[in-house]
């Protein structure tokens, strides 16, 4: 049998390795882009996987809300939520008072609620009601409203549940305003004084 010069058995071996190469170094390519297409498909999971933000209500929670109810009085009027109920009461002498709270409660359960109440009265009618509730322990301070400074009484009354209480009273007019607005708690619950100024806030003169 001829033998194969050495020449050759070199060639081959130089060749094989070279082959050999080359597959390791496409095997390693592929690797790397497997590796890279796996993290962009993690990536993109991830965000399409990602939980929706719970709405707590309050004011991002009233943006979400699709219609308000509203009242449309002819001095003035105001928006309160689908699942409140609202009861209109006239006051003798001239005023009335609307009490607002959700559907939820029942007869006997007071809290949470907002009182608007429009009584025809002086500015000596405006002293008297902030001392009455500054008597109760709320502690007054001012903020503008309306053009004019109400007066804003904010505390906790003791009771066998004790009931986070906030006043905000002006003169306008001929008549006296007040905006109440309570809730039973041990402490300030910001989300819920977001949720009633929002309501607050949709009052409006004409």
């Amino acid at each position: 049998m001829q033998e194969i010069p050495a020449f050759f058995k070199k060639k081959n071996v130089l060749v094989i390795a070279g082959i050999g190469g080359i597959i390791l170094v496409v095997l390693f390519f592929l690797f790397i882009q497997n590796t890279n297409t796996q993290k962009s498909q993690n990536h993109q999971n991830a965000i399409t996987e990602q939980p929706a933000t719970t709405t707590i209500p309050g004011s991002s929670a009233i943006e979400n809300i699709p219609q308000w109810n509203k009242y449309n009085g002819s001095a003035y009027q105001f928006e309160y939520p689908p699942d409140w109920q609202m009861q209109r009461t006239s006051v003798t002498g001239g005023g009335e008072i609307f009490l607002i709270k959700p559907n939820i409660l029942t007869n006997n359960m007071q809290y949470p609620q907002l009182l608007i109440e429009s009584v025809i009265g002086t500015n000596t009618m405006l002293q008297q009601k902030a001392g009455f509730l500054r008597a109760l322990g709320l502690q007054q301070s001012q903020m503008p409203i309306f053009d004019t400074q109400a007066i804003k009484l904010h505390g906790t009354i003791s009771s066998q549940q004790p009931i986070q209480e906030t006043a905000i009273l002006f003169h306008k007019g001929n008549a006296v305003y007040t905006f109440t607005y309570g809730y039973e708690d041990t402490k300030t619950n910001s989300l819920l004084e977001d949720y009633f100024m929002e309501m607050i806030d949709s009052f409006h003169f004409k």
